[in-house]
């Protein structure tokens, strides 16, 4: 099949879906929304709502998901994220509509961490 499908998650207010406002932080999201995306054209849409219990770096495992989106995400969420093999884009929009056309007209960034060890020159005093 030549199509490029792609799977999204976005944490969501509830009720989830297209219409559905970013919620602000990665931890604690009322609930997850997965798009799928193939060829630019939303295919399906889930939404997930985490058990009291469950991770939802198992949901990221067990869905196949590739990118995040996300208006804000914590140190520690982009290496977990990042060690998974899933790309974390940052966004200001409000809706997951708005957050899926800027995906698609490539106008996210993609957000990485760099370490780099402290030179000698930082420790001078």
């Amino acid at each position: 099949m030549g199509s490029s499908c792609t799977k999204i998650l976005i944490p969501t207010y509830e009720p989830g879906g297209l219409d559905a406002q970013i919620y602000p932080h990665w931890k604690d999201a009322p609930a997850l929304t997965i798009v799928s995306l193939c060829n630019s054209n939303v295919t399906d849409v889930e939404i997930v709502k985490l058990a009291s219990d469950e991770l939802i770096v198992n949901v990221i495992r067990e869905k196949g998901i590739k990118y995040v989106i996300a208006q804000s995400l914590s140190t520690r969420a982009l290496e977990l994220l990042n060690s998974l093999g899933v790309g974390v884009l940052l966004c200001k929009s409000k809706t997951v509509r708005e957050a899926i056309e800027k995906f698609s007209k490539k106008e996210l960034y993609l957000v990485t961490l760099t370490k780099t060890k402290l030179n000698e020159q930082c420790h001078q005093t």
